[in-house]
């Protein structure tokens, strides 16, 4: 059985060269081959924009923490700090579904101008974030976030995420 295991690896992909070309076919499904230079930068690019993103989303974080800190923030270490903002986003994911929902939805049906759903926004995502960060912050006995630090994180995020609130989206 050894033996044939091996033999069906080698009829999964078959790698060659072709107009200088490395190419992979995968004779199993009769796929089409594909170029693995264009396959490779092609997956190269995805990570650099991953990573770019990620940079980017750090340093807003990091002007959040810097801020909060500022206000009363403690904590012991940078994973203990992660920890923090990763249950925040995971049990916050809810109540911010429901805070971006409902404004779009009042704003499309036109009950609301722009500037009103923007303002119920920004009041609804600060509640629910200042209520997920209070719950957190209790749990976590290696984290202390005084009221003020909550607050001036939940309305800098608040602030930042209203521009979602398009005006393509009032009827």
């Amino acid at each position: 059985t050894k033996k044939k295991a091996s033999t069906n690896r080698s009829e999964l992909f078959l790698l060659f060269r072709s107009e200088n070309k490395l190419m992979c076919c995968c004779r199993a499904k009769k796929m089409e081959c594909l170029d693995m230079k264009k396959t490779i930068s092609e997956i190269l690019g995805y990570l650099i924009m991953a990573v770019l993103v990620l940079l980017v989303l750090a340093g807003v974080i990091l002007g959040i923490v810097a801020l909060m800190r500022f206000l009363g923030f403690t904590y012991e270490s940078l994973g203990i700090l992660f920890l923090f903002f990763m249950a925040v986003m995971i049990l916050g994911f809810p109540l911010e579904l429901v805070s971006k929902a409902l404004p779009k939805a009042i704003l499309s049906r036109g009950k609301l101008s722009l500037n009103q759903a923007r303002g119920m926004f920004v009041v609804m995502y600060s509640l629910s974030t200042i209520t997920v960060m209070k719950i957190v912050d209790e749990q976590m006995s290696r984290v202390y976030a005084s009221d003020a630090s909550v607050l001036a994180a939940a309305l800098a995020m608040a602030l930042l995420l209203m521009r979602d609130l398009k005006p393509d989206e009032a009827k």
